[in-house]
């Protein structure tokens, strides 16, 4: 975008444009000019990079959270990404709802790329209908490191048979999980 022709647009419209994209966008965008820096730097386009229930969760879990309430949503973010905070051991993913959810109805192949800011990562999953194909093809997981070729692969059965020994943990409520690396 021209920077005249952002002279022109409100700053509300830069912050909407923003946080359609992501954090790091949203930090590279802060360095094209003046107006870019304030429409970037905006709470409203950081509280989209953060869960909607995050003031419920640190509420809940923190016991001085109006420090962390009292910083502007980019400081939160970022307290949040060096900080995390870890529900009930880990455990609380089965009651979480989801924003997104990927319904697979027929798989051949699929294929997840993610920048993830720890180096613990998990599937998380659910069989609805069908699990086809899932007890006895494997499944590659690799999980390899920005600009680095030390990625772990490995093969896992999702939904094994009895004899064979389960690598998914049980969430409750139907939902696994598996770590991937």
């Amino acid at each position: 975008m021209d920077i005249a022709v952002a002279d022109q647009l409100p700053a509300e419209c830069i912050s909407r444009i923003i946080s359609l994209t992501t954090p790091r966008d949203a930090c590279i965008s802060s360095t094209v000019c003046p107006i870019f820096k304030s429409a970037a730097d905006s709470d409203s386009v950081w509280e989209k990079f953060l869960p909607s229930d995050y003031e419920q969760i640190i509420s809940n879990l923190v016991s001085d959270s109006s420090l962390i309430t009292s910083l502007s949503k980019k400081d939160l973010y970022f307290h949040l990404c060096h900080n995390p905070i870890i529900i009930n051991n880990g455990a609380m993913i089965a009651d979480l709802k989801f924003l997104e959810v990927v319904k697979l109805n027929f798989v051949c192949w699929f294929d997840v790329k993610a920048r993830i800011g720890t180096p613990c990562t998990y599937l998380v999953f659910k069989f609805i209908d069908t699990r086809y194909g899932f007890e006895t093809r494997p499944v590659d997981f690799g999980v390899y490191f920005h600009g680095s070729d030390n990625g772990e692969g490995r093969e896992v059965v999702l939904d094994p048979p009895a004899n064979v020994p389960k690598l998914s943990e049980d969430r409750g409520n139907g939902w696994m999980d598996i770590e991937m690396g």
